[in-house]
């Protein structure tokens, strides 16, 4: 094989070298598509009672001992009670809100006992009383979610007539039941909070 002949060679290899590279980079060029998946956890509301304040009322020895009547004592307090509705779903959502009293009893350390008999209660100045001071029932209700206010200011309750009564402070509790349907999937959430008022 002459100079000639061999350079003819290597100069025809080189250029298929070259020829093959410039393919192979020219494959693995251009717009590569991918996708990935994506989302978000959201976490469950409640419903709770927020600020559930005592309550006190006032009355008197000749208003319960000798009344003809059943006496009602007005709240000496003026407040309000706080719900928080966080579950969602807008107006598909419903709850309310029932309270329930105790009777009141006072037990000192001199061995006096005596228990009143709470007739009934007033909420808010409205008739939404229990007939016989231990039901339960509903003081306010609603769709709206957030942190809604129901006013105590004007809450009373009605006590029986007790020739035993004498002047002491009485005390009982007044358990807060809120209860909501949870929306469009079913379901229902409770939440309760107890509160002492003392009857003087």
């Amino acid at each position: 094989m002459n100079k000639k002949t061999l350079i003819s060679i290597l100069a025809v290899t080189g250029l298929m070298i070259g020829f093959t590279s410039f393919t192979a980079d020219a494959a693995t060029t251009g717009t590569q598509s991918g996708t990935s998946n994506t989302g978000v956890d959201v976490a469950a509301g409640t419903l709770s009672i927020t600020s559930a304040p005592d309550i006190t009322f006032n009355s008197k020895v000749d208003d319960i001992a000798n009344g003809t009547n059943l006496t009602v004592s007005n709240s000496a307090s003026s407040t309000t009670l706080e719900t928080t509705d966080d579950q969602g779903y807008g107006t598909d959502t419903s709850w309310s809100l029932s309270a329930v009293p105790t009777k009141l009893t006072y037990t000192g350390g001199d061995g006096k006992t005596n228990t009143l008999d709470v007739a009934s209660m007033t909420f808010d100045g409205t008739d939404k009383v229990t007939p016989d001071g231990t039901t339960s029932v509903v003081v306010g209700s609603g769709t709206n979610e957030g942190t809604t206010t129901t006013s105590l200011s004007k809450t009373a309750i009605t006590l029986g007539t007790d020739k035993q009564v004498f002047g002491a402070t009485y005390n009982g509790t007044i358990t807060w039941t809120l209860t909501g349907n949870t929306g469009t999937i079913g379901g229902s959430s409770t939440s309760s909070s107890t509160t002492t008022p003392a009857a003087q």
